[in-house]
């Protein structure tokens, strides 16, 4: 048999391995994982082989693979941040107008950027025999994720506290950003920055100071109501003014961490990166992100005065700073208890997180 051969043997590892290994989701040297690691699949993968010498080879290859696509992957990043750090510790030099019609200089947020933009995705699946709890945690994001018609349901109030209808088994996605988000703050973000950074509590899942948040079904509904929103204003260009959408939910439901994070990371992606600069406020920290664009990274910087960072997206989406295509996320809460005076609802798509307070 021409597999017998031994200038076919890798060819064999191939043909008889590659495609059980994807019929338990490892589709990728990196979804092998360490030895540790996906236990249940690399024993059913054996079992299915049947064959310990072909095992025993086939292990071995792609542990080594593994190992050295983390070390490449872990250089790669520590050079990327270094970069970054380098450019940060440059001062950016930015027209703020303030009460006395003054510029100031403000710092870029080392990392930040990149972190947001390259956010890593995972997920997690119901209904898995042998599991705990029959749950699978599965890095990476899901070929699965909800249609709008899925989650596009709101129940009648003799529905509310029963099972919605669903198709499939996908319980919860997780965005993960290694140096934090805006609602979270950023890692780097110093004191010297004078943004009251703090470490957090204990990395919780939507807690400050977590790099992950918890993405729902009701949150994947938003972004498919603002992706609709950017496109009519941007791309078909329906309407006179860009259309504002308002979430409100209550507290601790994850409007602000899951959902402010989710909209943010989608929006610089957007169409390929269509978006040229975005701002999102959020308690007393208005920041301004510059997507990247050729020959120029993208950066987050960390403003101290609403009303002039206001100004200041007024000014890149008019003619003075050249028509800049943008967003506004604005997160109204205990700290930041108002709307800031004048955003530019009728320059660019405006998303509002609130809750169900009368004075908000």
């Amino acid at each position: 048999m021409i597999l017998s051969l031994p200038e076919c043997q890798t060819y064999t590892l191939v043909y008889r391995a590659v495609p059980l290994l994807r019929g338990h989701r490892i589709t990728s040297v990196l979804q092998w994982g360490a030895a540790d690691e996906n236990a249940d699949a690399k024993r059913a993968v054996r079992n299915e082989l049947a064959d310990d010498g072909l095992w025993n080879t086939t292990r071995s290859l792609l542990d080594a693979a593994f190992s050295a696509a983390k070390v490449a992957e872990a250089r790669e990043k520590e050079m990327e941040k270094e970069k970054i750090r380098e450019m940060g510790r440059e001062r950016v030099e930015v027209e703020v107008v303030g009460s006395a019609g003054k510029s100031a200089t403000v710092p870029v947020i080392p990392v930040a950027f990149e972190s947001v933009v390259n956010a890593r995705w995972s997920h997690v699946f119901s209904g898995e025999a042998g599991m705990p709890l029959g749950m699978h945690v599965v890095d990476g994001p899901t070929e699965n994720v909800w249609s709008y018609d899925e989650v596009n349901y709101s129940p009648s109030p003799l529905e509310v506290g029963k099972q919605a209808p669903r198709n499939g088994k996908l319980e919860i996605i997780v965005l993960s950003c290694e140096d934090g988000w805006p609602y979270t703050r950023f890692k780097n973000e110093t004191a010297n920055v004078d943004n009251n950074a703090e470490v957090g509590r204990g990395r919780l899942l939507n807690e400050e100071g977590s790099e992950d948040v918890y993405i729902r079904r009701e949150v994947v509904r938003v972004w498919y109501i603002v992706e609709k929103a950017m496109g009519a204003w941007y791309i078909e260009r329906k309407f006179v003014k860009p259309r504002t959408c308002i979430v409100v939910g209550t507290p601790g439901i994850g409007k602000s961490s899951g959902c402010g994070s989710l909209l943010l990371h989608r929006l610089l992606h957007y169409d390929g990166g269509l978006l040229d600069v975005g701002s999102y406020f959020v308690r007393d920290s208005p920041y301004v992100i510059h997507n990247a664009r050729p020959g120029a990274p993208g950066s987050v910087v960390r403003y101290d005065n609403i009303d002039a960072t206001v100004n200041l997206i007024v000014d890149m989406a008019t003619k003075k700073k050249g028509h800049k295509r943008g967003f506004v996320i604005v997160d109204i809460d205990q700290e930041l208890k108002e709307p800031p005076r004048g955003p530019p609802t009728d320059i660019s798509p405006t998303v509002f997180l609130t809750s169900p307070v009368v004075s908000h």
